[in-house]
């Protein structure tokens, strides 16, 4: 895919008068054209919407929780082609986690390696180190997947 995105965030915000053309040319979801839209289109909320494609790089770890609730976490890496220079790719690591029945599911057939595309949304935590320091962590709560490879 070549070129720059049909819009950014800036471009929403500085046309929210005119989101509904954005939306109709950029094949959204009229499920979330209605969430993110009112009659007037003006822009009622914000998008957590997360799409990745790339490559499993550990062995997903699942686990079940209290009230057995199941839990799968990996690593995802994706590529992407800095400078149009196909020598130099920079990788980007995401960390993943999935819930319940998409957790189970995923558990049976995921592995180190795969190329998978995922869908999901982002996912700021905050926790304390041993030292006493807050740190924060974003992870991708994975909603949907399909292993390409």
């Amino acid at each position: 895919m070549s070129g720059s995105p049909p819009f950014t965030p800036r471009t929403i915000v500085e046309n929210t008068w005119n989101i509904k053309k954005i939306f109709k040319t950029n094949t959204i979801s009229a499920q979330l054209y209605r969430r993110m839209v009112d009659d007037r289109g003006l822009v009622m909320q914000g998008i957590n919407k997360v799409l990745l494609v790339g490559y499993i790089g550990n062995d997903p770890e699942f686990r079940n929780l209290a009230d057995n609730v199941a839990v799968l976490k990996f690593y995802l890496a994706t590529n992407e082609t800095v400078n149009d220079d196909e020598q130099f790719k920079a990788t980007e690591w995401h960390n993943i986690i999935m819930w319940r029945e998409i957790a189970k599911n995923a558990a049976e057939v995921l592995k180190k390696g795969d190329l998978i595309y995922l869908e999901g949304e982002l996912s700021t935590r905050s926790f304390t180190n041993k030292v006493g320091v807050k740190n924060y962590a974003t992870d991708v709560v994975a909603s949907r997947f399909q292993v390409l490879s």
